[in-house]
């Protein structure tokens, strides 16, 4: 239906009602059995779960608007995809797998640390040093500080010993992969 910001803003205008009661706060919860409505029309639940896969190129941002005017993942779906949430995030630089769905709690589910889904990445290195060593690796193995910033241990492993690896990556507070697809820590 919409985003959560939309959705909170709905609600502090009074246009949200659950059993035909108005709600007047956000985060209000409900359930399979409530009957919620928007401006007098009754929202359907989705019936079954969609989970879309979607790669992503590069030069798309993850997000359904983006104030400076940049291309959207959502600008790549039919219209009837349109209101799926993505599954985390890729970096505007970034491709790559990108999971959306339909379902709410499956999407936080797959996000959660708590849950430890180990995401991989096959990373390219745009840099003017040498080639990756087995030194350089063994470093990224009992984790690294770069320009202040602690990393833990990462796991990767040499796909080509000129610019290519493999392995989990940091991810921010959104889930998105760190360094703007060039990871500046490596």
């Amino acid at each position: 239906l919409c985003s959560r910001r939309d959705a909170v803003r709905l609600v502090v205008d009074g246009r949200v009602e659950v059993n035909g009661k108005a709600v007047v706060e956000p985060g209000t919860r409900v359930g399979d059995a409530d009957e919620v409505a928007v401006d007098g029309k009754v929202v359907e639940a989705p019936t079954h779960t969609v989970v879309i896969a979607l790669h992503k190129p590069r030069e798309y941002i993850t997000t359904s608007h983006d104030p400076a005017g940049r291309r959207t993942i959502y600008e790549l779906l039919p219209n009837h995809w349109r209101q799926m949430r993505t599954v985390g995030r890729l970096d505007y630089m970034t491709e790559g797998l990108l999971l959306l769905t339909n379902n709410g709690a499956l999407k936080r589910f797959l996000e959660l640390p708590i849950n430890a889904f180990q995401r991989e990445y096959l990373v390219r290195l745009h840099a003017a040093h040498a080639p990756i060593s087995r030194e350089s690796l063994a470093d990224l193995a009992m984790g690294i500080t770069v320009k202040g910033i602690s990393y833990g241990p990462i796991g990767a492993s040499l796909v080509d010993p000129r610019d290519h690896f493999t392995g989990p990556l940091p991810t921010g507070s959104g889930g998105e992969t760190q360094g703007g697809g060039r990871n500046n820590w490596a």
